[in-house]
């Protein structure tokens, strides 16, 4: 047994040594830290595949490009921000009105799934060109679409339902809740 703990000591002493313990941002640039404050509660995603399409056209002609991609759309709420929560104790609900849920930037982009065509018109030698240049337009537009009110609406009912949940798992079980009862929680949103 003694011969174990000191095994057990000599190669944590090693593992310490050989270890980085103090991670300095300096020595690894390509690595950024990022923090949440208060923490965020992410409600709901979903995939989609998005299409984009670029076309310019001169005297010599067109050039087109199209990328398709699986784009996956994410929604929190921050933590830290305003809930109102108000319990009915004769009726055994909860009402709550959350802060409302936002995208998560950047959009994910499956990589495994992007496809590109361009094609250049007669005399026209800029296809590969315009195909970057339809590149660094995706994000910008992936993101826009990410807070268009189609995609926001598309998703409020998975976000009701998380909020729930949250609501049930978290508050209601702290404060505590009869236990012949379910808990019934009704959610808005602040921007319903």
């Amino acid at each position: 047994m003694r011969l174990l703990a000191l095994t057990i000591i000599g190669t944590l002493v090693f593992l310490g040594e050989c270890a980085d313990l103090s991670f300095n941002p300096q020595t690894h640039p390509e690595l950024a830290s990022m923090r949440i404050p208060g923490g965020m509660l992410i409600t709901h995603g979903f995939q989609r595949t998005e299409t984009f399409h670029k076309e310019t056209g001169s005297f010599f002609g067109a050039t087109s490009s199209e990328i398709k991609l699986q784009a996956t759309y994410r929604y929190a709420i921050e933590l830290r921000n305003k809930w109102t929560l108000n319990i009915d104790d004769t009726r055994h609900i909860a009402f709550v009105t959350a802060p409302p849920f936002r995208p998560i930037f950047p959009v994910a982009i499956d990589t495994n799934t992007i496809s590109t065509w361009s094609h250049s018109g007669f005399l026209k030698f800029d296809k590969h060109e315009h195909l970057q240049a339809l590149q660094k337009e995706i994000s910008p537009r992936l993101e826009s679409l990410a807070q268009s009110k189609e995609y926001i609406e598309l998703g409020r009912k998975e976000a009701r339902i998380s909020v729930e949940q949250f609501v049930v798992d978290w508050i209601l079980k702290h404060r505590g809740w009869p236990n012949h009862c379910q808990p019934c929680v009704k959610v808005n949103f602040e921007d319903e």
